[in-house]
C-alpha cells in the first residue's frame, strides 16, 4: 500500500505514524509539508505556500500513485488534504481540538477548517476518547472516527 503522508515530518508524532506505518503496515509512505522559513516574511510565506497547497496539491497526490492519503492536524494539513479531493481520505486530529487557542480571533476560521476537514474525510482519527466530544461538536460523523492510539 502507499501512503501519501502530509505532516510536518520531523515532529515526534509524525515520526511515530512514519515508524508504525513502516515497520507493521509494509507501507510505501511519500510525505509532504510546508517548508519552514525564516525570516520578517515568513508568516506570509506560509500562508501562500498553504494556499498554493490547498490549489494545487491534489494533482500531485494523484500523480504519486498513492492508495490512501493521511494527513495530520485537522485545521491544517487536513484542510490541504480535504481540499485536495483525493479518497481515501484520512484526517488526524492533534490533541483535544485543533480549533485552538480557544476564543481568539482566528477560531471561527479554524472552526471552519474543521468542520470542512470532517465534512470531506473519509475516517477521523482521534488518539483517545478525549478527543471525540469537540469533533462532534464540529460536526464529525460519529461513523466516520476511529479512537486509536497515536493512529498505529
Amino acid at each position: 500500500m502507499k501512503v501519501f503522508f502530509l505532516s510536518e515530518t520531523n515532529r515526534a508524532d509524525a515520526q511515530t505514524w512514519l515508524k508504525g506505518l513502516k515497520e507493521f503496515g509494509d507501507c510505501e509512505i511519500e510525505t509532504w509539508e510546508i517548508i519552514p522559513r525564516k525570516g520578517h516574511l515568513s508568516r506570509l510565506w506560509r500562508i501562500k505556500d498553504w494556499l498554493f497547497a490547498c490549489l494545487f496539491l491534489g494533482k500531485k497526490i494523484r500523480k504519486s500513485g498513492a492508495d490512501i492519503l493521511l494527513a495530520e492536524r485537522v485545521t491544517s494539513y487536513g484542510f490541504i488534504g480535504a481540499c485536495s479531493g483525493f479518497h481515501p481520505f484520512v484526517a488526524a486530529q492533534q490533541g483535544v481540538t485543533d480549533v485552538w487557542p480557544p476564543k481568539a480571533i482566528t477560531t471561527p476560521f479554524k472552526t471552519f477548517l474543521a468542520r470542512y476537514t470532517f465534512k470531506k474525510a473519509d475516517l477521523i482519527q482521534a488518539w483517545g476518547t478525549v478527543m471525540v466530544p469537540t469533533m462532534l461538536k464540529l460536526g464529525a460523523d460519529p461513523h466516520k472516527i476511529k479512537v486509536m492510539a497515536k493512529g498505529i
